[in-house]
């Protein structure tokens, strides 16, 4: 008996719970019959279509072959390589390669962002001159004609004459050389061509610019830093510094004749650093242009801009002061691009070479028109 009260105790607990569940499907408005007919269904539904997939046999529409059944393709173990790192990888991101990055296509414009650089202003205020050999000869005077005072009887002895020297500016060869890809060439989303000449033109006029301050002659330009016949004084401001009368006081070692052809040369820095002096009335000295085309003036004198010359610091001498007619550049030869795409090296490599030479030279004429400040 006590067996039968505990079967009878377990089914009522049994029939508790089914009807918990057929009351809980009575609150969205279908009996459990329902809901298991609904059920049994969807499980037939599912089963037919699983069975469809299972006998699906996979075709690849070449030729219309067979290929293999669905289950011999999932049994591949490159397709299962493939499963395996889908489901081991949490998700794919454009900003990574393995994870999608390489299935996106990047854009790119037609044209590249250039970085700017600053040119130098020599050439465009010295004495550009041409030759057709490799060296030019210029004659200048080293000494004036002598002069002397005499009464009306007395002998007019010979004075001195004038004497003369030259300088010899010999022509220097400057070159850039550089290689691509055909392939380059032909599929890049811009004209490289004209990018490569547009660059190396003008990195060698950059490379011409920093010969006319620094060059020591001989194989390069000579530059006007490096002339050691050009005087300087020296600078009273405090150490490592400059003033305004630094730079009035360099006026006076040039022949006043020179005036109206005289500048300042410097960098863009030691420029910045001349339009902070004040008066003592807390005024700038810096006249800055009021014309269009004209150009900033400090004291009434022009600055011609120098990028490769020496910054503000000690022993070093930041700004020259003089007349740039009596700088010769000297010409032999412009711009040359040579294209070289025959070459048995380039051929086999499939490369193209791009080289461009210019022949110049250039040399201080007269080292007194010019003078240097030297800062303590």
């Amino acid at each position: 008996m006590s067996d039968m009260k505990e079967i009878a105790s377990e089914l009522g607990a049994i029939n508790r719970v089914v009807k918990g569940i057929s009351d809980d499907f009575q609150g969205f408005g279908i009996s459990f019959k329902e809901a298991q007919t609904a059920i049994a269904d969807q499980k037939s539904a599912i089963d037919k279509l699983k069975s469809a997939v299972d006998d699906l046999d996979i075709k690849m529409a070449k030729n219309g072959q067979f290929i293999a059944t669905r289950k011999q393709v999932f049994e591949m173990p490159e397709v299962k390589k493939m499963f395996d790192y889908i489901r081991n990888t949490k998700s794919m991101a454009v900003n990574d390669g393995p994870s999608g990055g390489y299935l996106v296509h990047t854009e790119y414009l037609n044209y590249v962002f250039e970085k700017v650089r600053d040119v130098d202003e020599i050439r465009a205020n010295a004495t550009v001159l041409t030759t057709g050999t490799s060296a030019l000869g210029i004659p200048t005077e080293d000494q004036d004609a002598g002069l002397e005072w005499v009464g009306e009887t007395e002998d007019r002895p010979e004075t001195d004459a004038p004497s003369f020297g030259q300088v010899n500016i010999p022509v220097t060869e400057a070159h850039a050389k550089i290689r691509m890809t055909r392939i380059m060439r032909d599929d890049a989303s811009f004209d490289v061509e004209s990018y490569i000449t547009r660059k190396l033109i003008n990195r060698i006029t950059r490379g011409e610019g920093k010969a006319f301050v620094n060059g020591k002659g001989t194989t390069v330009p000579e530059g006007l830093w490096a002339c050691s016949k050009i005087g300087s004084i020296e600078s009273t401001a405090t150490a490592g510094s400059i003033s305004a009368d630094d730079l009035l006081d360099m006026t006076a070692e040039v022949p006043w004749a020179l005036e109206s052809e005289c500048a300042f040369i410097m960098n863009k820095r030691t420029e910045v650093a001349i339009r902070k002096l004040k008066d003592s009335d807390g005024q700038y000295l810096w006249n800055p242009s009021l014309i269009d085309g004209m150009p900033s003036t400090f004291g009434g004198y022009r600055i011609v801009k120098a990028p490769s010359a020496p910054d503000i610091a000690s022993s070093a001498f930041p700004v020259m002061y003089g007349a740039l007619q009596d700088y010769a550049i000297v010409d032999r030869q412009g711009v040359e691009l040579i294209v070289d795409e025959t070459s048995a090296t380039l051929r086999s490599k499939g490369q193209i070479e791009y080289q461009f030479n210019c022949r110049l030279g250039a040399a201080v004429v007269q080292p007194d028109s010019f003078i240097k400040l030297e800062v303590q």
